[in-house]
């Protein structure tokens, strides 16, 4: 079934929101599914690596710990760099903007 407005045009219906939606939570399902993973891998490599060491556990899980923590910040260096770029394209569009503004404002004194 099509709604059309008043012009004849289709009416918006969500669709296109419900596709973002649907894409945006299947990349953050990914993510997750991605970390949990990387964490299981480590976690099972520190573990096959004290395998036959008479070593407590608690030093396992130090280990764990440890490992844990180079992923995390390994997740946020590339956070960081992620802003700083996100950063350098605002400014470069602003500037972008303020140059088609600054070379129509004397077109527009003309008219």
């Amino acid at each position: 079934m099509s709604l059309r407005g008043r012009d004849g045009r289709a009416c918006s219906q969500g669709k296109s929101l419900s596709l973002l939606c649907a894409s945006l939570t299947f990349l953050a399902d990914l993510r997750a599914h991605a970390k949990a993973e990387a964490v299981a891998k480590a976690r099972q490599e520190v573990v096959d690596s004290f395998c036959g060491q008479d070593e407590p556990d608690w030093v396992m899980e130090q280990e764990v710990d440890r490992v844990l923590k180079e992923i995390d910040a390994r997740e946020r260096e590339v956070e960081d760099r992620l802003n700083k770029v996100r950063t350098k394209e605002a400014e470069e569009r602003d500037r972008a903007r303020k140059r088609v503004v600054s070379s129509v404002i004397p077109w527009i004194g003309a008219i």
